[in-house]
């Protein structure tokens, strides 16, 4: 669609239906046909091109539409608590997609499911509608953001915020209190916690100054953590965060502990 290509890929059954990626926004799309002899082949037989245009109507509604509802649900005071909002906003409506079908920002915005990409492409329309400025960084594996508050550019991660992604199960219950470890973080403490990538030149990302834990302040009492000989040999070896066990809402996690001071 419009704001932008995504490619879906899906085999069709025996009546060549498309059933697992419908299209739920309206807009202009390319829609690739590949044709094969039987399952498994990698003979191509056919191939077309196809331009679609899709109105919009009740069951296509229009993603610009969706984006402004959304920033005007999630608008702050300051461009802090946007982009907080907007950010819980996504990792209380949407489940990380273990099938990984949904690349686009309708996977998360829409459909309530979508992969790395589906996250930071919605993030990053929402922060454009609110006026704050984003880019979005992309690796071979993964992706997130980039934003600037106040000035200053800070690294946020809405996909490993979420606590569907680090869980067993997607549908794991909400309970409100979202996770927060990679809001507002420097380069070195992603690419401590294992994001590849190259830091931007022109816009290195330094401070905690936005931190979501700087601000606000603190850990969530909600979360059940045994941590402390983990934390001592962190703190030892000099390492800017540790991966620690968690329990939320019952399911037993993993987490990334950030190490401010």
């Amino acid at each position: 669609f419009d704001n932008s290509w995504v490619v879906y890929r899906q085999r069709t059954s025996a009546q060549s239906s498309f059933t697992v990626c419908p299209i739920v926004v309206c807009g202009r799309y390319r829609i690739l046909v590949n044709v094969y002899p039987e399952t498994g082949s990698t003979r191509l037989t056919y191939l077309s091109l196809r331009n679609l245009t899709v109105e919009e109507d009740e069951n296509h509604p229009n993603l610009d539409g969706i984006v402004r509802d959304i920033v005007a649900q999630c608008t702050g005071s300051t461009d802090f608590d946007t982009a907080l909002n907007l950010h819980d906003w996504i990792t209380t409506h949407a489940h990380y997609d273990r099938n990984l079908l949904y690349y686009g920002p309708d996977g998360v915005l829409v459909r309530g499911y979508g992969v790395c990409d589906s996250y930071s492409k919605a993030y990053m329309l929402l922060l454009k509608e609110a006026g704050i400025e984003v880019v979005r960084i992309s690796s071979s594996n993964h992706a997130w953001v980039r934003i600037c508050l106040d000035d200053v550019w800070y690294q946020v991660d809405p996909t490993w915020d979420d606590p569907s992604w680090s869980s067993i199960s997607s549908d794991i219950p909400r309970t409100g209190l979202e996770n927060h470890e990679y809001f507002c973080i420097t380069d070195d403490l992603m690419l401590e916690s294992g994001h590849i990538y190259t830091p931007a030149s022109g816009a290195l990302c330094e401070s905690l100054a936005m931190n979501y834990h700087v601000v606000r302040g603190g850990w969530t009492d909600e979360w059940e953590v045994s941590f402390l000989d983990d934390l001592r040999d962190g703190l030892s070896l000099g390492r800017l965060g540790i991966g620690v066990p968690c329990t939320r809402g019952g399911v037993a996690v993993k987490r990334h502990l950030t190490i401010l001071c």
